[in-house]
């Protein structure tokens, strides 16, 4: 949906302050009201949809970069994919995005204290397993990049 269309949704006797604050808080709550149909209406699907596991190269190209890159776009979607569509909004918004909680409670409509244990239980949710905690050569937890500076898109390469 795009801008002209979410001011002719909205009250015509509202004046916007702030039209990014409030294209995130349409966006936002348009995009948790997709995903929680989505959920009611998701086929199961049957079969291994994971990609095969990736060899090492000595030396990686660009092409092997971008290969990377959508290996942890499916990876991050799959732990995203545990999330109910308000948690994967909260800790998005936060995580990511470095949104405060008071502006979080804004944009999905519940209080601030709501929306910080809405994060700690979105936390929980993708944490480690604790048999993964048990062995000496487990992985670090995922460092969740934040798009703080203007035209920043989260990845390492910026």
């Amino acid at each position: 949906m795009g801008f002209s269309a979410g001011v002719a949704r909205r009250d015509n006797d509202v004046e916007i302050d702030s039209p990014a604050a409030y294209l995130t808080t349409i966006t936002t709550r348009l995009a948790i009201d997709h995903l929680a149909l989505a959920r009611t209406t998701r086929e199961s699907y049957l079969g291994p949809w994971l990609p095969e596991p990736l060899l090492t190269d000595p030396s990686p190209g660009p092409s092997d970069h971008a290969e990377m890159a959508d290996t942890l776009s499916l990876a991050l979607l799959t732990v995203l994919e545990r999330l109910s569509p308000t948690e994967r909004a909260v800790f998005l918004l936060h995580e990511t995005f470095n949104f405060p909680y008071d502006e979080i409670a804004r944009i999905i409509g519940k209080s601030e204290a709501n929306c910080r244990q809405i994060a700690a239980r979105a936390r929980q949710h993708i944490t480690w397993p604790a048999s993964c905690s048990a062995s000496p050569a487990a992985p670090a937890p995922p460092t969740w990049p934040r798009c703080t500076q203007p035209g920043s898109t989260g990845s390492p390469a910026g």
